[in-house]
């Protein structure tokens, strides 16, 4: 009798310990998500900070391009595939910068794609951050 409790034990272990990982996998995903948008919210803040006191800004100006990029790498954030738009400001009366960053989100990152030959398991999508502020006429760089 008792090797058949033990028996029933390890099945019912075994059904419950799957769906536990399944729940700790997803929370670590969520989180990985979180950290990958505020990274984008930050690094656009700081670029729309930058263009907002910066003289003679263009559209998708490099300046504000290497503010972002520094901004990602600081948070461990591959900038080479991130999608960086600047759109300075269209008259005087009101003028406002907009700094846009995106990125694509792999859920289960790159130890899934070794696991799954090569293929990701769940399909990409895109996570920005878009921070528009008041242009300062009086910058100086």
């Amino acid at each position: 009798m008792r090797s058949v409790r033990a028996g029933q034990a390890l099945v019912e272990m075994a059904m419950v310990l799957v769906i536990f990982l399944m729940m700790m996998v997803g929370i670590g995903e969520f989180g990985r998500l979180l950290l990958v948008k505020q990274a984008m919210l930050n690094a656009a803040r700081e670029g729309a900070r930058f263009a907002s006191v910066t003289k003679n800004l263009k559209t998708n100006d490099s300046r504000v391009r290497t503010q972002v990029e520094g901004w990602l790498k600081a948070a461990g954030i591959n900038p080479s595939g991130t999608l960086i738009a600047v759109r300075p400001p269209v008259g005087r009366s009101n003028a406002r910068v907009t700094v846009t960053v995106s990125q694509n989100f792999q859920p289960l990152g790159a130890a899934t794609r070794e696991w799954a030959k090569g293929k990701p398991i769940l399909p990409p999508f895109a996570v920005q951050g878009v921070v528009t502020m008041r242009y300062e006429s009086s910058g100086t760089t």
